[in-house]
């Protein structure tokens, strides 16, 4: 019994179970939000934010993105493309340090093999950019008003920063920010495993 639990530790295994993927194990690295439907969806485009409400736990590898997406038109259309961006701060500074190829979800949950893995650290963020009218769901929390002039209190923990995309500045600069949970979150294998 030792020598099967010392085969499967730290490993996750999948079966298919009526079409079904079911997983054992839990994957070392994780970030972002629980994935469920949310009940609003940015209707921003060519848009960029950061969730800093769950930062990743750990240096290493990441190898798969998850989201809920909803569509922003009716009838239920299916939700345009979006692609996962890794960030990390440096002081009040936030630099792209991976990103996925955009992918086209379906309405729902929606799972992505990231190829190649983002390398990532501990405290690193999870984020998006989505270049049409989005499709993440999120929600807010503490309830709040999603009016323009709630966004940009200064506090960045537990918030969502958004910016808008300039060709000429790297890093991009965010500007308003305000208490949101995406339904995006990320998963992968430490380099200090074991």
């Amino acid at each position: 019994m030792k020598a099967l639990n010392k085969f499967f530790m730290g490993t996750t295994l999948a079966i298919t179970l009526l079409g079904a993927s079911v997983a054992w194990g839990d994957p070392s690295i994780v970030g972002g939000n629980v994935i469920v439907e949310r009940p609003e969806v940015d209707t921003a485009s060519n848009f960029y934010l950061i969730d800093t409400n769950h930062p990743l736990n750990a240096d290493g590898m990441l190898d798969q993105w998850e989201i809920f997406a909803k569509a922003t038109a009716s009838p239920a259309a299916i939700p345009p493309p979006v692609r996962l961006v890794i960030y990390r701060q440096k002081g009040d500074r936030f630099f792209v340090v991976g990103k996925s190829k955009a992918e086209t979800p379906n309405p729902g949950y929606n799972l992505f093999k990231l190829r190649p893995k983002i390398k990532v650290k501990a405290g690193d963020f999870v984020g998006a950019y989505y270049p049409n009218t989005g499709s993440i769901s999120f929600s807010y929390d503490p309830p709040s008003s999603p009016n323009t002039s709630d966004f940009g209190n200064g506090n960045l923990t537990g918030t969502t920063i958004f910016g808008f995309p300039d060709p000429n500045r790297i890093p991009f600069q965010f500007t308003l920010s305000s208490n949101r949970h995406y339904s995006i979150r990320v998963q992968g294998e430490s380099s200090n495993k074991k």
